[in-house]
């Protein structure tokens, strides 16, 4: 990972939980569309957010984390798929995943986001917008 990808990692990691929900979200419109949902900060058990696309309803779990996440929030998030009929789910920390949890998460459609995958949407996310800034931008000239 380059510096300048570290560097971005360090500063989501920092954000308060709330605010890193909400910057994932807005990730996740640029990069997969659909509507999203956040939670409230308590109560939640175990949902962060919802997230509607054409196929359906998927969940998700943001955790501020910088060792490695055990397999316990993909099992409650799971235990919430189940019980919301979600098509799929999405667990996302700013750190990594430990062994267990990456094992615990295969067949259950829910794809595991650490930091690193994190940065890189993110990233994918500003150059989108920036296209879409010169692009319309270029239409206003012409």
């Amino acid at each position: 990972m380059t510096e300048n990808k570290r560097d971005i990692q360090k500063s989501i990691s920092s954000k308060s939980h709330y605010n890193l929900k909400t910057s994932v979200l807005r990730s996740w419109k640029r990069n997969i569309g659909g509507t999203t949902w956040v939670s409230p900060g308590i109560g939640d058990f175990g949902v962060d957010f919802e997230h509607r696309r054409d196929d359906g309803l998927y969940l998700g779990q943001v955790k501020c984390y910088e060792g490695d996440l055990s397999y316990d929030p993909i099992a409650r998030l799971h235990s919430n798929m189940v019980k919301s009929g979600a098509n799929g789910g999405y667990v996302v920390t700013t750190g990594s995943f430990a062994e267990n949890a990456r094992k615990f998460a295969e067949g259950l459609n829910i794809e595991l986001i650490d930091g690193v995958k994190l940065v890189e949407y993110w990233l994918d996310g500003l150059k989108q917008s920036e296209n879409i800034f010169n692009n319309f931008f270029l239409f206003l000239i012409f």
